[in-house]
């Protein structure tokens, strides 16, 4: 069998949960070429549909005590890949067809980490738009392919040589509010976002759900940011709150602005963006002083991995029980 050109680490709970997205993977033009790689519980005897991993080159299964927490998991997923090109995707990551090949075309072209060009796939509702902008707008597909402008830590591809460096943080490279940016670039690599290599994002739309969403994931990332601070440092990031809601805003108005131009977002995009990044605010103030328990990890975890529950209409041809 030859070698796999990309690695997919995909961590769920049980296979319907997933198999959206394992579809999506076995429907890219170099099917052929991918490993994919399952994280799932110990036990559960997880087993894909054949018909959906036949286009693939090869799949396989890691098994794990709990895969929440989702960060510690994924790792375990990277670290089973064999491909010199890895991605660690979602359960509501759907990439179009062609997202492998531009991933690896701007790998080919010397990028060692490539991040795509979101898009939404649950565009009914000016909530689902404002989730997506606050967390991947910086990487719309409407933004021009470029260096240097970060990188989210989800659906981002690494190569073998940036994955080895950073070896002994991989617990950490997927876990809430850690720096891989940073991290990144002080192992002496550069980030490159490829707009042409789409993938549709799942976000979450409903009402009820969307408050809770934006808090438990600024609580937790707070929480992971200021683990080791002192004292006088978490109160000094709390007497800056209020600062943290306009300098998010303006760290992603230019990619909210660029997806406006091209994209149909409601009218109320801008103002749910805002209001969401106060909800988060809320959460991260509360990190910072209280730090996060299970709980609220469990609850980030729950929200990814099931995050189809939480959308109004959902997702044309997947089911809200994945």
């Amino acid at each position: 069998m030859s070698e796999p050109r990309m690695s997919v680490v995909l961590v769920t709970d049980r296979y319907e949960t997933i198999r959206a997205v394992v579809q999506r993977v076995a429907r890219q033009t170099i099917a052929g070429s991918i490993e994919l790689v399952l994280v799932a519980p110990r036990g559960e005897g997880l087993v894909p549909d054949p018909s959906d991993v036949a286009p693939l080159l090869s799949h396989r299964l890691v098994e794990v005590d709990d895969v929440m927490p989702l960060w510690i998991a994924r790792a375990a997923g990277v670290r089973a890949t064999t491909g010199p090109v890895v991605t660690v995707g979602e359960t509501h990551a759907l990439p179009e067809p062609t997202w492998a090949e531009r991933v690896l075309e701007a790998m080919d072209a010397g990028r060692a980490v490539v991040v795509p060009g979101f898009t939404n796939a649950n565009p009914d509702s000016a909530t689902s738009w404002s989730n997506l902008m606050a967390d991947y707008g910086r990487w719309s597909r409407a933004r021009p392919s470029g260096g240097d402008g970060g990188a989210p830590s989800y659906n981002t591809s690494f190569t073998r040589p940036v994955i080895d460096a950073l070896e002994d943080r991989l617990d950490e490279l997927w876990a809430p509010g850690f720096d891989a940016p940073g991290a990144i670039h002080a192992a002496g690599y550069g980030i490159w976002h490829e707009s042409r290599a789409v993938l549709h994002h799942i976000n979450v739309s409903k009402r009820a759900a969307w408050p809770q969403e934006r808090y438990e994931h600024g609580r937790l990332q707070a929480a992971h940011r200021a683990a080791h601070w002192s004292l006088a440092r978490r109160a000094l990031y709390i007497a800056a709150s209020p600062l943290i809601v306009p300098v998010t805003l303006r760290r992603v108005l230019p990619g909210f602005r660029a997806a406006r131009a091209v994209e149909d977002m409601p009218r109320l995009t801008g103002a749910c963006l805002v209001a969401g990044s106060v909800f988060k605010t809320v959460g991260e103030v509360l990190g910072f002083a209280f730090g996060a328990g299970t709980t609220h990890a469990r609850r980030v975890d729950e929200m990814e991995i099931h995050k189809l529950r939480y959308t109004r209409r959902g997702v044309a041809g997947l089911s809200p029980d994945a």
